[in-house]
């Protein structure tokens, strides 16, 4: 009995690691037994079969427990991975537009922020006709500011802007930002357009947007809190 008591203990001793502070439950009940064994010990060795039972109440207890946290934490898990994966994915899907030489500022500021932000949450979301729709608004705002060489292609622009212009406006209210910052962006891209409509390339233009703090990069991360989990 007393050998059966001291393989639980060290195998419940390895379980917790050599980290383990006073504080850990496994190591105050150990520190419990380790008192009653020395407190009511006489000669009766059902003591020890007790105490064993006890350990490994304890033990699978514990071990409901871990499982119960686990089965918390996945979900956590899953929406963190998804996170990042969203931002892998965007950051590739707005690339080749980024990479554009002559990109205007006005553009690259959108692109970089506020529709980045969108096509994060659209893909978090699993929202393929939001995402879609998106990535389509990108590639007709591109289109918009290429140079337009005769009055007919510059009057197809324009009967196109207004739709345009509304699915722009339409994406950044569903962000919520800032009004001034909202407004500031319409104006740059209005300069942007009316520029392309007079003939002229907007690509020269450098009045950019205020921009607001950009939200931080997310990375991996092996710690996750969720309440007490």
């Amino acid at each position: 009995p007393a050998r059966r008591l001291l393989d639980g203990i060290s195998r419940a001793a390895i379980r917790c690691g050599p980290l383990a502070g006073h504080e850990n439950p496994l190591y105050a009940r150990i520190t419990e037994i380790v008192e009653r064994l020395q407190n009511e010990f006489t000669q009766d060795t059902g003591l020890f079969d007790t105490l064993c039972l006890e350990l490994n109440t304890f033990l699978d207890a514990q071990e409901d427990a871990a499982d119960a946290r686990a089965a918390q934490a996945a979900p956590l898990v899953v929406e963190q991975e998804r996170q990042e994966l969203a931002v892998m994915t965007v950051d590739q899907a707005l690339a080749s537009w980024l990479a554009m030489p002559l990109l205007p500022s006005a553009v690259t500021d959108l692109l970089t922020h506020e529709w980045r932000m969108l096509l994060i949450r659209h893909y978090v979301d699993q929202d393929d006709n939001a995402w879609g729709a998106a990535m389509g608004t990108i590639s007709d705002l591109v289109a918009s500011i290429e140079p337009q060489p005769d009055a007919q292609s510059r009057k197809r622009l324009a009967a196109r802007l207004p739709t345009l212009v509304r699915r722009i406006c339409d994406g950044l209210a569903s962000l919520e930002m800032a009004d001034e910052r909202r407004l500031a962006l319409i104006d740059a891209l209005f300069s942007m357009h009316a520029a392309v409509l007079r003939g002229a390339a907007p690509l020269l233009t450098k009045t950019q947007a205020p921009v607001t703090a950009a939200e931080p990069a997310r990375i991996a991360s092996e710690h996750i809190e969720h309440g007490e989990t």
